[in-house]
């Protein structure tokens, strides 16, 4: 893929201002690059950009699908290259604006050999945290994956369920899951039940 224009930052860092400030000089359409925009209906909290600017400048990947479908980087590399040979044809130019980094690595250096999604152990995601809350599978995930875990919002549920069944379902993660839940029994972090949900499960 060529050279190809990104704006990355953290929330709240003036991406849109600066992409606005580039739109007044440069023909270019936005690709937005963040995993919560690209479901509809999760405005408040995602700092999707106000409907004057969608309207001001072309912007793409924003508002796509159902909270309650599944979209992946995998899916976002396969519409970000549609996009962008969409924005080419029209003789515009692409940026890519967002802070989802791990979209952008993939996008750049390709998936990582990640297991296939296992709706076994995701079904059980969804039960413990519909019982004791996503902030506790996010504690569970910052205590076997701290650097990972401080890259994910606590309100990405999303990016936590696939955190948490990758290492559910990596075999050598599998061996020592019985004793980090050990761990995480004496420290607190999660009840008892949860811990025999797991073995069970």
């Amino acid at each position: 893929m060529q050279n190809i224009l990104c704006l990355t930052g953290v929330t709240g860092t003036g991406k849109t201002d600066i992409a606005l400030e580039l739109s007044e000089k440069f023909p270019i359409e936005i690709i937005s690059m963040d995993s919560a925009m690209v479901f509809r209906d999760l405005n408040i909290g995602t700092d999707t950009p106000e409907e004057s600017i969608l309207k001001k400048v072309p912007h793409h990947l924003i508002s796509i699908i159902s909270p309650k479908d599944y979209f992946s980087a995998g899916h976002f590399i396969l519409e970000c290259k549609k996009k962008i040979q969409e924005i080419q044809r029209r003789n515009k130019i692409p940026l890519i604006v967002g802070g989802t980094l791990m979209y952008l690595n993939a996008l750049i250096l390709g998936l990582a050999n990640l297991p296939e999604r296992n709706q076994k152990v995701r079904n059980l995601i969804h039960q413990l945290a519909e019982k004791y809350s996503w902030q506790y599978m996010y504690e569970f995930l910052c205590f076997i994956d701290p650097l990972h875990a401080s890259k994910i919002s606590i309100n990405d549920h999303q990016r936590i369920e696939r955190s948490l069944e990758v290492f559910l379902i990596s075999e050598k993660n599998l061996r020592s899951i019985g004793i980090i839940l050990k761990l995480l029994q004496l420290k607190g972090l999660i009840k008892r039940s949860i811990i025999k949900k797991f073995r069970s499960g």
